[in-house]
């Protein structure tokens, strides 16, 4: 028996009824872990800012009824709607981020911690 599981499993069997103590008292001991580490692959996404110039272009982009405004004290606010039923306010110069068909909205500092400028498409980077 050389499976590292099937060890454990027949001593859990003979010592079913003993504390956990009594189980690595016998001699088990787990196998080494084996830690590694992985990238988040990028993923290249569609946004746009919110400007004074762009409220028009970005609210034709957005698709029907993912869209959502209204008066917030007397001025204007945008918000758009994720695929989870979240609703996220966009303030002028926020990002609005479409992924896999979902809408988020990114402050500028977070925007630019999350993104930089994909490459264009067949370009090699």
């Amino acid at each position: 028996m050389s499976d590292p599981r099937e060890q454990l499993t027949a001593i859990i069997r003979e010592h079913r009824d003993e504390a956990p103590e009594a189980i690595l008292a016998v001699g088990w001991q787990p196998p080494a872990r084996r830690i590694e580490t992985y990238s988040r692959r990028p993923i290249v996404v569609e946004a746009m800012q919110l400007t004074g110039d762009t409220t028009m272009a970005l609210i034709d982009w957005l698709p029907t009824g993912r869209y959502l405004i209204d008066d917030q004290a007397g001025m204007p606010a945008l918000w758009v709607k994720s695929l989870d039923g979240g609703r996220h306010r966009v303030y002028l110069g926020w990002w609005v981020v479409q992924e896999h068909n979902d809408l988020r909205a990114y402050s500028p500092s977070a925007f630019e911690t999350a993104f930089e400028p994909a490459a264009p498409p067949g370009a090699h980077a």
